[in-house]
């Protein structure tokens, strides 16, 4: 098909949660809730979700999808086909997924710079709870405990960064750079962010990001540390208070297709994924990284 190469695609796991007291079988409770063109407002995006792609006793797969209120796109909802429709020239995002109904595990594709985990997390379950039922869903990040150390030496640059540093109860401890930022400008919290300026990586001996860390490891704020390993994977590092510190779930595969990775090899992670993933609660981190408009 036209359009169609070799390409490495980004995937994010995460899983879909019913909230309550409620048993019901993950594929039935999905099916009552799936709502054809359901749509909601995030960030100024209007997400859609799209009909049901293909649905079997062990998963189900769909797309959701947006366009910036700003944005002049060739990207639509047929409400007559219950699907996207793209014009001649490509605008707006989707994403793929699936949802293995075993136990929730969603595999769906990153789109670098545009929709990352909270993005998504937050965009599906907010297209779930459209539905008036007796059902409320959650969806959360696939996480792996890794602390900081051992996270740092398995990358081989940090690329980017964002903290926020609160101001903490009692004490700042030794943080004295932190102190400073806060107490003198008489806030209640602060953001740190950066990134790199070219392949060295961001230096993370420096005193000030030295401090913050310590600062979030405190647990006073978050933070948010993307790296890239030595064969170009990306990986990102999370800690947020009350939280054991983690690394986001992710996967490159390698397939002929289209923007879009080919559905069945969202089916095909989901088959070769482990039963019982940590997950962790991504809204927290939502406009951290900047992929929020």
């Amino acid at each position: 098909m036209a359009g169609e190469e070799e390409r490495n695609y980004r995937v994010g796991l995460g899983v879909v949660t019913l909230e309550g007291l409620f048993q019901d079988l993950l594929g039935e409770a999905l099916t009552a809730s799936w709502t054809t063109g359901a749509t909601v407002t995030r960030y100024r995006r209007r997400w859609t979700l799209s009909k049901i792609h293909s649905q079997t006793t062990d998963s189900i797969v769909g797309q959701i999808g947006f366009v910036g209120e700003n944005e002049v796109t060739t990207l639509f909802f047929d409400y007559d086909t219950g699907d996207f429709v793209r014009g001649g020239a490509p605008s707006g995002v989707l994403v793929p997924f699936a949802i293995r109904l075993s136990d929730g595990l969603v595999a769906y594709q990153l789109r670098p710079g545009m929709v990352r985990e909270e993005s998504f997390a937050g965009a599906l379950a907010a297209l779930l709870n459209t539905t008036p039922n007796e059902y409320v869903w959650s969806v959360e990040a696939a996480v792996d405990f890794r602390s900081w150390d051992e996270w740092r030496s398995e990358v081989d640059s940090v690329t980017s960064f964002a903290f926020r540093l609160d101001k903490p109860n009692p004490h700042y401890d030794d943080d004295w750079r932190v102190e400073d930022l806060i107490e003198n400008l008489q806030l209640e919290y602060a953001r740190l962010a950066g990134k790199a300026l070219d392949e060295r990586g961001v230096n993370t001996d420096d005193e000030f990001f030295r401090q913050a860390l310590d600062h979030v490891l405190r647990e006073y704020g978050r933070a948010a540390v993307d790296g890239q390993t030595a064969d170009g994977k990306e990986s990102t590092w999370v800690k947020v208070k009350g939280m054991a510190a983690s690394v986001m779930a992710r996967l490159t595969v390698r397939a002929v297709g289209a923007e879009e990775i080919p559905e069945e090899e969202l089916v095909s992670v989901l088959q070769s994924e482990r039963v019982g993933h940590s997950r962790m609660d991504v809204r927290v981190l939502e406009g951290e990284f900047g992929d929020e408009p």
